[in-house]
């Protein structure tokens, strides 16, 4: 099975089937828990010696990056730990990034002259990396825990840390297990992420609800102004269960995993999760707590419904969107009139400047005036890839429902503003 995993430059350095340098001895996935040393497997720490492609290197430190810390009272965390060996003749690279609450392991192939271990500097690395010219860039630990990195005629010499001074991951024992695609997960996750909560006094906003039941999974993230629920069909076996992802972790694993329909496997414990491909694994803490009862939100029926294409309602949006002054305070609303095959567009900022105009539209139900937020309504119509889909209201106070013209993949709700007289 190819890779479901990083983007990589040359992905004919991929080829190895080798399953050992993925999967776990036991149950448990990572190290023995946070906080635990490294420890050394001999007495003597070995010279590490190592020849990598520099844009398959460089791609893997551009995403185990995401996972350092800036700030934190380990310094070991500051770096990642490279831990060089051969694998049934294969040679690998490890690279682990760790921030206390979420962390990844990246294998990547290289030539081993001698296998080590070291932590480097992240963001030193990954620069000198970058600016190497060379293809191949060439790693070799001197005296005195200095590690020499060149490429050509150029070389670096980078001071490091010892190995067994960098915190293991959390060990995860895995209590279910369960795959998707990547293009699945990753469509699921842009089209809910949006509305996730920055910051919110209950905490589970921040996080995506994820929901197995009956026979489809589901993904829902809210921050009160706004809802995203999207549904996949998925068979399993079980009672159903529930839990919350960080929010933040998980835009990170949208731009770590390929738009391809390889797979890639979620495995689950009471406080973690792991995301794990053919190249990497990604770990991440739970968010403890019950999440918003979102469903008792749902709208049954509608008074009022549009019929549009996404893309130009959006484009709309965006030009009466030109005028709307973003001071920090509340913002004009953008004014959408319902009448018969057609919605009116219209605004007017605190300086006197207005815009109107309108499209044609399908139409059904009772004429209406309602206001929202410019930015927030292109996010939800922004999410919609159909090439139509519905506008469903009840009233100028009651929330947006979008949904899709055929089945129910998804629903999308934007709480309105209120309209003055004034236009």
């Amino acid at each position: 099975m190819q890779s479901a995993g990083l983007r990589f430059s040359n992905s004919k350095y991929f080829q190895s089937k080798n399953r050992d340098i993925f999967e776990p001895k036991s149950k448990s996935f990572f190290g023995k828990g946070l906080g635990t040393p490294n420890t050394p497997i001999n007495k003597r720490r070995q010279i590490m010696n190592f020849i990598c492609d520099r844009g398959i290197l460089l791609d893997a430190c551009g995403a185990a990056a995401k996972f350092v810390p800036q700030k934190t009272p380990i310094a070991a965390l500051e770096g990642f730990l490279l831990e060089i060996k051969e694998i049934e003749g294969q040679g690998n690279a490890k690279i682990t990034s760790f921030d206390t609450e979420a962390g990844i392991e990246i294998n990547i192939p290289c030539t081993v002259i001698k296998p080590g271990s070291l932590v480097v500097n992240a963001k030193t690395f990954t620069e000198i990396v970058r600016s190497i010219d060379e293809p191949e860039i060439s790693c070799i630990e001197t005296s005195g825990l200095n590690l020499s990195i060149s490429g050509g005629s150029t070389n670096f010499t980078l001071r490091c840390t010892e190995a067994n001074l960098f915190p293991n991951l959390p060990a995860v024992i895995s209590e279910k297990s369960f795959t998707f695609s990547c293009n699945t997960l990753k469509k699921m996750l842009r089209q809910t992420l949006y509305a996730v909560a920055i910051a919110d006094p209950i905490g589970t906003l921040t996080g995506a609800y994820f929901e197995f039941e009956d026979n489809h999974v589901s993904v829902t993230c809210t921050n009160r102004m706004k809802m995203a629920r999207r549904v996949e069909p998925y068979e399993r076996d079980g009672d159903p269960f529930s839990f919350i992802v960080p929010g933040k972790f998980l835009n990170e694993i949208i731009k770590i995993l390929d738009d391809t329909d390889d797979e890639v496997r979620l495995c689950l414990s009471s406080k973690h999760i792991v995301f794990e491909t053919d190249k990497c694994k990604i770990i991440s803490r739970l968010l403890d707590g019950q999440f918003l009862n979102y469903k008792g939100f749902l709208p049954k029926e509608f008074k009022t419904t549009v019929k549009v294409k996404p893309a130009d309602f959006r484009r709309l949006i965006e030009r009466a969107s030109v005028i709307i002054i973003d001071n920090g305070k509340l913002k004009t609303p953008i004014r959408l009139s319902i009448e018969e095959e057609k919605i009116i567009v219209s605004c007017k900022n605190e300086q006197g400047q207005s815009f109107i105009d309108e499209m044609k539209v399908k139409t059904d139900g009772m004429p209406l005036e309602i206001g929202f937020n410019n930015r927030i309504l292109i996010e939800t119509i922004s999410a919609c890839e159909d090439e139509e889909v519905t506008l469903n209201f009840n009233s100028a106070l009651s929330s947006l429902c979008v949904l899709p013209v055929n089945g129910d993949g998804y629903v999308f709700l934007v709480s309105p503003m209120r309209l003055n007289d004034n236009r």
